[in-house]
């Protein structure tokens, strides 16, 4: 290594550090399962809401803040929205599921 060509040891130091505060900004919570429960039922977007449901039955299904916004989202007034809840829920979505099919107009 040629010296100084990094600068000093101080320079390289506070560099190092402001790459560090950078990818820590950057690193996603560790725990995403709450912020995608507020999103799935709380977003104005229905499609926005369906994905977060999806996104938590599939990567934190076993989460009981999934279960309750799975359950919540049955209610919702976006058919897409419950179906993807009702799906999600097996065999206790199924009612919703044949409301569904009885009147996908609801």
């Amino acid at each position: 290594m040629v010296p100084g060509r990094l600068g000093t040891a101080s320079s390289v130091v506070d560099r190092v550090r402001r790459l560090l505060a950078i990818a820590r900004r950057l690193t996603p919570p560790a725990d995403l399962a709450p912020p995608l429960a507020r999103i799935a039922l709380g977003d104005p977007v229905s499609g926005v809401r369906a994905r977060a449901l999806s996104l938590l039955s599939d990567r934190h299904g076993d989460r009981p803040e999934t279960a309750d916004a799975l359950r919540h989202a049955l209610e919702d007034p976006d058919k897409s929205v419950r179906l993807t809840a009702a799906a999600a829920l097996g065999e206790e979505g199924l009612p919703v599921l044949l409301a569904l099919l009885g009147n996908p107009e609801t």
